[in-house]
């Protein structure tokens, strides 16, 4: 069953979805698996080079936040941070779409930005945000949401620079998959069930910027610099709102290596805000994710 509600945004695309698995690894050895999304197929598997002009320049909306730890695992296509160990309903950031630099990108390179349920710790992934592709040497732009192993639906009318809220609520039976431009006052909001045969554990939330179609070879990163989300808020099934960091579930720290070569692509930085259950809590957090030049 599905209900969807204020759609602005045109509908353009419907694409099946391809499983892989990207390869988590961790330097203690074992991290969960995570699902990977196919948006469109990559034009061909050119390598590229990113310029070496991205420093991670301060991000601070809010105090440093301090005496936080992570497991730190590597993946071939996600960058970013996890939440497991609990039942999850909500999860939801606001950030800036980037701007991909396709002067220095080959055609085919992608980046891609959303928050979800489930796919690093289960197989279904719901989840909701943007992606750019470099074709012909312009970036294109577009919205999509995807329940995965369900097709992700994309859409035209975001753009870079636009200010966007992303967030995935499971009511009890279905998953709101929504997308708020804060900026042109587009969106939409589709209301989902899971996937027929395929059962919705709620059993992870992510904030991840990521490399379609599971990474290399299949897709290349795409030079988008730097990208910013805030606002991060988690809440579980039995009702506790926190942020990424919280007594009440596990958390990882995502970098993305091209596994084939040990080569950095993507790195978040350190949470800033406070730490739940230390005077902060839901909404209150950040960070950034940066694009790294190859050696």
């Amino acid at each position: 069953m599905k209900s969807t509600r204020k759609i602005w945004l045109a509908i353009i695309a419907a694409a099946p979805l391809i499983a892989a698995t990207p390869g988590l690894a961790s330097a203690a050895g074992g991290a969960p698996s995570a699902a990977h999304h196919n948006y469109a197929p990559a034009a061909g598997s050119l390598r590229h080079t990113l310029p070496l002009a991205h420093p991670a320049h301060p991000f601070r909306t809010h105090p440093l936040q301090r005496g936080t730890k992570f497991n730190t695992v590597k993946s071939n296509d996600w960058s970013g941070f996890a939440t497991y160990g609990d039942h999850f309903r909500y999860v939801s950031a606001t950030y800036t779409i980037p701007s991909l630099n396709c002067a220095v990108s080959p055609d085919g390179s992608f980046d891609s930005q959303w928050v979800g349920l489930d796919g690093y710790t289960s197989s279904t992934v719901e989840q909701v945000g943007n992606y750019a592709v470099c074709s012909g040497g312009t970036p294109s732009y577009f919205a999509f949401y995807e329940m995965y192993p369900s097709g992700s639906v994309a859409s035209t009318g975001v753009n870079p620079g636009d200010s966007i809220t992303a967030a995935v609520f499971y009511n009890g039976s279905q998953w709101v998959l929504t997308l708020t431009d804060n900026t042109n006052g587009g969106g939409f909001s589709v209301t989902l069930s899971c996937p027929s045969g395929s059962t919705c554990r709620n059993a992870s939330a992510e904030i991840v910027s990521e490399v379609p179609n599971g990474g290399p070879p299949s897709a290349e990163l795409g030079d988008y610099g730097i990208v910013g989300f805030t606002q991060i808020g988690i809440t579980d099934t039995a009702g506790h709102r926190y942020n990424i960091f919280s007594p009440k579930w596990k958390n990882d720290k995502i970098n993305e290596f091209d596994l084939s070569n040990g080569h950095l692509m993507q790195a978040p930085s350190k949470l800033e805000g406070t730490a739940s259950g230390t005077g902060g809590g839901w909404g209150n957090q950040a960070f950034t994710d940066t694009a790294i030049a190859a050696d």
